[in-house]
């Protein structure tokens, strides 16, 4: 099986519905594609509302968070997140690092993904989060650890476009 995992960066333009057995996006990814899966990592106080309404109306098979402030969002499932190799336990524990895009390729796994393609996770400034390089190189560090951990189980880890700081340390998908 091969899922896409949607950010809410610029290269999420370059995802082509359709080509993926299943799809697992972040925050309030249904503002430009419906998932199957969706994954919140973020504290409800942290959204606007327009993004917040988004949010609480999203009707996919499972929504992901470790935040109890969604659990009124349709097919919530609440989870542990942890930092560090946690792909394979089953303690409902899910790897994180500092962001939710992460933490949707790490569900992309558990629900048996073969290849996971990612889009709209580029890290640059255009992001307020990210416009602290720090923060940009704890992402990157966190998805080559993640495509390590991947790899060992046979499992490969792409990035959707080069254009995204990941293309650093994940290879560049081709159909």
């Amino acid at each position: 099986m091969i899922a896409a995992v949607l950010g809410l960066g610029k290269t999420l333009k370059q995802y082509k519905p359709g080509e993926f057995d299943f799809t697992v996006g972040v925050n309030d990814i249904f503002r430009y594609h419906e998932t199957d899966y969706v994954v919140c990592i973020d504290h409800r106080h942290r959204f606007k509302d327009e993004r917040k309404q988004i949010l609480d109306s999203t009707n996919c098979s499972k929504f992901y968070s470790h935040c109890d402030d969604w659990i009124h969002v349709p097919n919530f499932h609440k989870v542990r997140l942890v930092r560090g190799s946690n792909l394979d336990d089953s303690k409902n524990r899910y790897d994180c690092s500092n962001n939710s895009t992460h933490v949707a390729a790490v569900v992309a796994y558990k629900m048996g993904a073969r290849e996971i393609v990612v889009y709209g996770a580029d890290f640059y400034g255009d992001h307020k989060f990210f416009k602290n390089d720090g923060a940009a190189k704890m992402a990157v560090s966190g998805f080559s650890r993640l495509r390590k951990e991947m790899n060992k189980r046979g499992v490969g880890l792409y990035v959707g476009h080069a254009y995204s700081k990941l293309s650093k340390v994940l290879p560049v998908w081709k159909r």
